[in-house]
């Protein structure tokens, strides 16, 4: 299968703000695992996508971004979020509902704000996807504030 490219682009600091607000990370690569339950309402046939009974692509790309969030959440500060940037994903074999899955995410590389892992989903010691997911460090106060309907 083909490799999946998403790329978003967020500016939410000025170049003064360049300062990396996190908690000391620890020494990288930095991994954890989380296992997961999928059920059939992630499956694509959830999705419209008749009589494809195993889970969805999309759903599958959320878990490696639950992963990579939750593998720094504790490094937080108090005003500190992160945000999915980038995605670069193969997804190679199919995982079936009420198996649990397990997502791997390996942060590889701090750059200032931006956070690059590696991550590998699998299901009973098969690989399911794997790829690259880019994150970067926000305020949640500026994030919530630019969210907020002009009035």
């Amino acid at each position: 299968m083909p490799a999946i490219h998403l790329k978003m682009r967020f500016t939410l600091l000025t170049s003064s703000e360049k300062k990396m607000s996190m908690k000391q990370l620890p020494s990288l690569p930095y991994s954890k695992t989380y296992s997961r339950d999928v059920a059939w309402e992630q499956t694509a046939a959830a999705l419209g996508n008749e009589g494809v009974n195993v889970i969805s692509t999309p759903h599958l790309i959320g878990e490696i971004e639950f992963a990579c969030t939750y593998n720094v959440m504790p490094f937080y500060d108090e005003d500190d979020a992160t945000v999915g940037t980038h995605v670069c994903i193969d997804h190679l074999a199919a995982a079936v509902p009420g198996t649990p899955i397990e997502i791997e995410a390996i942060l590889e590389l701090v750059d200032r704000r931006r956070l690059q892992f590696s991550a590998t989903l699998t299901q009973n010691g098969k690989v399911i996807m794997k790829g690259r997911h880019d994150r970067f460090i926000v305020s949640k106060a500026k994030s919530e504030a630019m969210s907020k309907a002009p009035s």
